[in-house]
């Protein structure tokens, strides 16, 4: 049996702005630097490495609320 929080719980809110904080760091850094010439791939790869910091982050700060 599965023991869930019911939704909205304050923990599950801390959690979500702290993500979307996140998402819209890397949507910023996306829109910061277009270049023309610049294809959706290229900047997809630009973005990995702030997406990844940014589940990591996110990861960790689950971590910190579980402990």
């Amino acid at each position: 049996m599965s023991h869930k929080r019911p939704p909205g719980a304050p923990a599950d809110i801390k959690r979500f702005r702290v993500v979307q904080r996140l998402v819209c760091r890397c949507a910023e850094a996306a829109a910061a630097e277009p270049e023309p010439g610049v294809t959706e791939r290229q900047a997809a790869r630009r973005l990995a490495v702030p997406a990844h910091e940014a589940m990591q982050t996110a990861a960790k700060a689950t971590r910190e609320q579980a402990a």
